[in-house]
């Protein structure tokens, strides 16, 4: 199968206590399959007493979650959305993310393809908030500090899962000691207005300016929600901050009115962007992951970023494959494509025990360390 398509993914970022909830809903709706990891969103508790003498008024808390991701035929997007936030009621804040994307699916075997044929009907609805994605991609240990740029400036709670990179570090020879393997990957949502300048402050907080300390990319985002309950606790008034910004969201149909003068970095203009690239995800069988990277490298891609999924499905063809899957993250310039593509089907990525999937979707821009200027 090679005849590339738009498609809808629709990912979903929930509190592990209501994961089988949704699990059971999403099975109700006609998904046959899906791909979850185990994540962990960061969230804000307010210090008091000494603690708050010691360290500040607020610390980061962990919340175990689990971050969902489903492909479905375009025409299902809007529904299903629609039907996710009413059942699992993300309309309230802290209840979970949900958000959409367009991507193209370039091939895949063809047990794997996105879910068809579905039994959904629900209201859609304009969700008021045009939102932006962006992933940072860094050292193990420093996620922490730049998701954290997410909470302190009101835009949503972030999320953390974990990767491996691949690429940089084996062009390097003895230096790449010096950068570990392990990564963190932080996935942030916000307001379309505010996403440069919540990349610029994620730039400074994690020295991204430096070499070895990362990568930080921002997508575009179809439509979604926001899981804006950063701080957790109890609200000490009637109604929280969260819920009176979402009231007047939609009063008046857009989040534009909260865009803040002053906002942007000032060191802005003089940073240099890459652009005109494409994230590209390879996702396959736990195990085939590296060897398929190293087939991209030898294309010209710079590298990856490997992450542990799990395939879950109630379906009886399915279930008899291994659950255990590789997506392999790849940020790579649109002429690099099409070679890579071939080289993959030359290679067999999607044969039936590979399973291989290749999605892709534009990056709007993109920003790392590109050495000191002469």
């Amino acid at each position: 199968m090679s005849n590339a398509r738009k498609i809808a993914q629709i990912n979903i970022i929930i509190n592990k206590s209501l994961y089988n909830e949704l699990q059971d809903f999403l099975f109700s709706l006609g998904i046959k399959y899906f791909y979850s990891t185990v994540s962990r969103s960061l969230m804000l508790e307010e210090n008091e007493g000494l603690s708050r003498v010691f360290s500040g008024d607020n610390t980061t808390v962990d919340e175990q979650s689990v971050t969902i991701s489903l492909l479905v035929d375009k025409k299902y997007e809007e529904q299903i959305i629609a039907a996710i936030i009413e059942k699992m009621k993300f309309d309230i804040a802290g209840r979970g993310t949900i958000f959409s994307k367009e991507v193209s699916l370039l091939n895949s075997n063809e047990s794997i393809i996105e879910n068809q044929n579905l039994s959904v009907k629900a209201e859609t609805k304009k969700l008021p908030v045009e939102l932006a994605g962006i992933i940072a991609i860094l050292m193990r240990g420093e996620g922490d500090q730049v998701a954290r740029v997410s909470l302190d400036t009101g835009s949503s709670v972030p999320n953390i899962t974990y990767g491996k990179g691949a690429g940089l570090r084996d062009k390097i020879g003895l230096w790449r000691i010096t950068i570990p393997a392990e990564k963190d990957v932080v996935t942030a949502l916000t307001a379309a207005h505010d996403v440069d300048a919540v990349m610029n402050l994620m730039i400074d907080k994690g020295q991204l300016d430096q070499p070895g300390k990362g990568f930080i990319y921002t997508y575009p985002i179809n439509k979604g929600i926001l899981n804006t309950k950063i701080h957790i606790g109890m609200p000490k008034h009637a109604a929280s901050i969260e819920q009176i910004i979402n009231v007047i969201d939609e009063i008046k149909n857009s989040s534009s009115w909260r865009k803040r003068e002053g906002y942007a970095d000032e060191n802005k203009s003089k940073r240099k962007y890459l652009t005109n690239l494409i994230e590209m995800a390879l996702i396959c069988v736990e195990g085939f992951g590296p060897d398929l990277t190293k087939i991209a490298m030898n294309v010209g891609a710079p590298g990856a970023t490997i992450s542990k999924l799990k395939l879950v499905t109630n379906n009886e063809t399915l279930s008899k494959q291994p659950p255990a899957r590789e997506l392999c993250s790849l940020i790579i310039g649109e002429a690099l494509v099409k070679p890579i593509l071939e080289a993959l089907e030359k290679n067999n990525a999607f044969d039936n025990e590979k399973i291989g999937q290749v999605l892709i979707n534009p990056v709007v821009k993109a920003f790392t360390y590109f050495g000191k200027k002469k």
